[in-house]
């Protein structure tokens, strides 16, 4: 018996000709809701709850270029551990709709020069955490996030 990978496609012609046309399939909603644009408002925490926060959706690309962004390594080049306030800032920056801490505008009100620096400057550190877990668990990451930044490293 020939062996399947799961990289191969199996043709299912009984599964096409059950298919009613009037249903929609999983690949028709797939195709048509895609996640790349997808945003959320979030109330952050007690302190802010009068205001809501714009989120938004993140690529598997970008997850991997913040883990390798974060990783700090000794001089062999052997990875010593993550820098996790490093990547809750990236993830934040480039994930954080509203308000925008890229923005010059928003940088200049703050009186600081970078991102970094605005959401230091107006978040405690355990709200900026708190807020770059709401947007992993908004990208898919329901397990808890030091887990997550563990296997980073490795």
């Amino acid at each position: 018996m020939e062996e399947i990978k799961n990289t191969d496609i199996i043709e299912n012609k009984e599964f096409e000709d059950v298919q009613d046309d009037n249903t929609m399939t999983l690949e028709d909603f797939l195709a048509t809701h895609t996640v790349e644009n997808l945003t959320e408002e979030i109330v952050l925490n007690e302190r802010l709850k009068d205001f809501k926060f714009t989120i938004g959706s993140m690529t598997k690309e970008e997850l991997e270029k913040y883990q390798k962004l974060c990783v700090i390594r000794d001089k062999k080049g052997n990875v010593l551990k993550q820098d996790s306030m490093k990547f809750s800032e990236l993830v934040i920056v480039n994930h954080l709709l509203y308000p925008n801490f890229k923005s010059q505008e928003f940088l200049q009100k703050l009186g600081v020069n970078t991102p970094a620096q605005g959401l230091a400057k107006v978040l405690k550190v355990g709200e900026i955490t708190a807020l770059s877990d709401k947007i992993m668990k908004f990208n898919g990451f329901d397990e808890d996030f030091e887990d997550i930044r563990a296997k980073a490293k490795n």
